[in-house]
């Protein structure tokens, strides 16, 4: 028996190895039973590793952010305050006034003069001077000829006749004031006959050719005729200083006076 199935051995490999393909064959095929099995096998492993894929890359996400929090360097906002410098006090002093006050001259100091030039001088000036008329008007020195005097001579003649022109209109000035009269107060006593006046513009300023009014649409200064019989004799500060009827009378500043 053991000898048949030694003869049955050999023969079947002699067999094999006379044809290898069908061995081959005989071994690659595969059974029905074992691919399904496979394809069962793949089917229930494919939800498992899918489920275990989503784990492990959400716990790998939850790894590195915490990774990076440890590691990865935050910006930190330092505040520095500015430096305090102390300066020393500026030295205050007091404002002075710029203006400069002028001091009027009534009249020059005569030089000191020995008795024979004194002499001298007078019998020039009685000998040269030609004989001049006094008058209350204020051309005093319209056509008076100085050349022919002494320097000193002119000099003194021209102080003199300066400081009577000066003395002259302080005193017409006083008199102007201690005669005039308010508009406002006296109002009823001026109702149809005093021109009207609208006064429209002011202009004050302490160079008298500056000072300007503009009256019922035409611009005056000191000294022009407003209106028939009405004179402006001055600008001030806050009214206008007017003559009529010999009466000098104050205005308001920018006052309409209707008439």
């Amino acid at each position: 028996m053991a000898n048949l199935i030694q003869s049955l051995e050999e023969s079947q490999q002699g067999y094999q190895q006379h044809n290898p393909n069908i061995a081959m064959i005989n071994h690659t095929q595969p059974s029905p039973s074992s691919h399904s099995w496979s394809l069962s096998l793949a089917l229930l492993l494919l939800p498992v590793t899918t489920v275990s894929v989503g784990i492990i890359s959400y716990q790998y996400v939850e790894l590195r952010d915490a990774w990076l929090q440890q590691n990865q360097g935050t910006v930190e906002v330092v505040e520095v305050s500015a430096p305090l410098i102390k300066l020393s006090y500026p030295n205050i002093v007091d404002l002075k006034d710029s203006q400069i006050e002028v001091t009027a001259v009534d009249r020059l100091e005569e030089p000191v003069r020995s008795p024979q030039q004194s002499e001298q001088h007078d019998f020039k000036a009685d000998a040269k001077a030609p004989v001049v008329t006094t008058s209350n008007e204020d051309d005093l020195l319209e056509g008076l000829d100085l050349s022919g005097l002494s320097p000193d001579i002119a000099q003194r003649l021209h102080a003199v006749m300066q400081s009577e022109e000066v003395q002259s209109s302080i005193n017409k000035s006083q008199t102007s004031q201690d005669q005039t009269v308010e508009l406002i107060s006296t109002a009823p006593q001026w109702y149809g006959k005093l021109p009207a006046l609208n006064f429209q513009t002011h202009l004050y300023s302490s160079d008298h050719d500056k000072r300007w009014v503009k009256v019922n649409n035409s611009e005056y200064q000191q000294g022009d005729w407003l209106a028939e019989g009405v004179k402006l004799l001055k600008i001030e500060p806050q009214a206008c200083l007017i003559e009529f009827d010999n009466q000098y009378i104050r205005i308001p500043a920018l006052y309409d006076w209707q008439g």
